[in-house]
């Protein structure tokens, strides 16, 4: 009798493993074509940001620095102005990627592509457990793999963010799943003992998720409606049954009780933000009035939407801004298409329960990118990397399209029915020819797309033209066009773009910034002056005047220039050297003692780069003093 069960249970292992081989080589498949697709990354410089927030960003290359991780925000480095982002943990990832790689951009581009090859095995674990099918969780994990709109996500460094935040919000989830007690048909039943384990994890990983960047905020609500699944509310009335028999009270009891410790994490995080960096949402100046961004917002659905069924064209720009009116095109049609979509998601949900889970993690996700117009300004209302997490919910969509797709009529005879299909492939049983077929399709349209634009992100000249050319009247890519021109001494084109900009948006600081300096550049001080007073009006930061003030004195404005540096001391963050560069003026004014003073306090005040010999400066101040005073 023991060996009859010992042969049954053999054979049972064969017919499982069997089964599950299909699924085995899409996961091996998906993983191999999320790192072969972006891999032309490795051998690509540092772009954009990365030049500011790694290459010249002390902070991240000492240890030194880790505790101001977490008491100031990702930019603080600059010491002009405040972004309102806090992502200590992001902050460690860079740290830690400098301890390793040091500046060489080739190890920095590994990391971030392993980190997408992780995102990809936990959307396959996700898919399997809500999917119920470990093939169409291939498919799920294989599209996530390569869809185009990873690009920015993956070969951009600094864009990292949003593989290293996606890692641990799946992580979080996927532990609050396996933590649950859950019925029998949903396929990750704790073992006895471990799930409050497996609920602390993830609880540690929702405050990770949090540290990582903001946008994990929406966890608790993914959680709410895992609950209201669970306790069989009417709008899962076809999916998964009550879990324990109750009232609708008691349901909504059981749900809020799941949902509280999330809550309680989610409230210790934002007392903490709110501490640190007073307040949560970016600290952009030039935010829209709330009803003409909320009027904005049918339109930036409609692009998220058509990106992830079209993705193309892709750029770090577009030029999707505000609404102007509330006419057909800004507001009716967009919201139109989103409505019809949303209809015809709700009505493939009435026949399939799971469309539901899987809409969930297309729009749960994408809720703080639509949310953040209200604070975000002009001319970067989207981008790509916003979609990284809800392409998620994307794959798992399009993967369960795919299974269930009728076969195609052969010689006038259809090769096999929608429910035999399902009924054959359930389980993990088994791919169709027509099903491989078209998911082979896809994934060479889509990875042939992605190799080609993750080319522009071989350097900064292809980056910033290409984005010219999909979104000719941004200003916000004109000017980067023209910042890199001259930082390539290709000054007359560098500033052609500028004025391009400020004639796209005369109200954009940057490039009367980057005008300015290139005026100085070329002896205009005037125009230089100019310039920089414009801008200085516009964004009245430290930095705005504390530049000012250095081409006021190159100008020999040194009273106006005086007047620069003081005004730029009583605002806050305040930039390193101020002090010196004042005193320093005074100095040249033949102000001695107030130019000591004004060393004295570049000395006294603490400085992630101090200026050498300035206690030098100090001594030989001293001594012109007493010879003065001797005389």
């Amino acid at each position: 009798m023991s060996k009859r069960r010992k042969a049954a249970g053999k054979q049972e292992k064969t017919v499982r493993d069997a089964q599950n081989y299909p699924a085995r080589i899409l996961l091996i498949a998906a993983l191999a074509l999320a790192f072969l697709t972006h891999i032309a990354a490795a051998s690509f410089p540092f772009v954009d940001d990365d030049g500011l927030q790694i290459q010249n960003n002390l902070h991240v290359q000492s240890w030194h620095f880790l505790p101001r991780y977490f008491t100031a925000d990702v930019w603080s480095h600059t010491g002009c102005g405040s972004s309102n982002y806090y992502r200590p943990i992001f902050l460690l990832w860079l740290r830690l990627n400098h301890m390793f790689f040091g500046l060489d951009p080739m190890g920095w581009h590994v990391a971030a592509i392993l980190l997408h090859v992780l995102a990809v095995w936990l959307v396959y674990l996700l898919a399997t457990a809500e999917l119920n099918d470990k093939v169409a969780a291939g498919f799920a994990a294989a599209m996530f793999a390569v869809h185009p709109i990873t690009v920015e996500s993956v070969v951009w460094v600094s864009g990292a963010t949003e593989a290293l935040s996606g890692v641990l919000f799946l992580g979080c989830m996927l532990c609050y799943l396996k933590g649950r007690s859950r019925p029998p048909d949903a396929g990750l039943r704790p073992e006895a003992g471990k799930h409050r384990a497996w609920q602390g994890a993830a609880l540690f990983l929702f405050a990770l998720a949090l540290l990582a960047k903001e946008t994990a905020i929406v966890i608790p609500l993914l959680v709410l409606i895992y609950e209201a699944r669970f306790q069989g509310f009417k709008v899962f009335e076809a999916g998964v049954e009550p879990q324990e028999p109750g009232t609708g009270k008691g349901r909504l009891k059981a749900a809020l009780r799941a949902v509280a410790p999330y809550a309680a994490v989610l409230a210790a995080y934002l007392a903490i933000r709110f501490r640190v960096m007073h307040g949560l949402a970016p600290g952009i100046d030039r935010i829209a009035a709330p009803a003409t961004a909320i009027a904005t917002w049918p339109a930036v659905l409609w692009f998220y939407l058509r990106k992830l069924v079209f993705p193309w064209p892709l750029s770090l720009h577009y030029s999707l801004s505000f609404v102007s009116k509330y006419g057909m095109r800004e507001l009716v049609l967009p919201g139109a298409a989103v409505l019809a979509v949303g209809a015809g998601l709700w009505a493939w949900s009435r026949r399939e329960p799971r469309v539901l889970v899987a809409c969930a993690w297309l729009l749960v996700p994408l809720l703080p990118a639509v949310a953040g117009t209200l604070r975000f300004g002009p001319w970067q209302l989207v981008q790509d990397r916003y979609l990284y997490l809800p392409l998620t919910g994307f794959s798992m969509l399009c993967a369960l399209a795919l299974r269930q797709a009728a076969f195609l009529k052969i010689g006038g005879r259809e090769h096999g029915s929608l429910a035999n299909n399902q009924r054959r492939t359930a389980g993990g049983q088994g791919i169709s020819l027509n099903q491989g077929l078209a998911l082979a399709a896809i994934l060479f349209i889509w990875g042939i797309t992605t190799v080609s634009y993750a080319r522009y992100w071989s350097d900064g000249l292809a980056l910033y033209s290409r984005a010219v050319a999909v979104a000719p009247d941004s200003a916000v890519a004109q000017n980067a066009l023209g910042e890199q021109l001259v930082s390539q001494s290709r000054l007359d084109e560098g500033m052609k773009y500028f004025q391009q900009s400020i004639a796209a948006d005369p109200e954009y600081f940057s490039p009367r910034r980057s005008l300015g300096h290139a005026y100085g550049y070329l002896g205009q001080w005037t125009d230089a002056v100019a310039q920089l007073r414009i801008a200085a009006q516009i964004r009245p930061t430290a930095c705005a005047f504390g530049d000012l003030g250095d081409v006021q004195r190159s100008a020999g404005l040194l009273a106006e220039a005086e007047y620069s540096y003081r005004h730029a001391m009583t605002l806050r963050p305040c930039p390193a050297h101020l002090h010196w560069a004042l005193a320093d003026l005074l100095r040249l004014e033949g102000r001695l003692a107030e130019a000591r003073e004004e060393f004295q306090l570049e000395l006294d005040e603490p400085a992630d780069s101090p200026i050498p010999g300035v206690r030098e400066q100090i001594e030989e101040l001293d001594r012109r003093l007493q010879s003065s005073s001797g005389h």
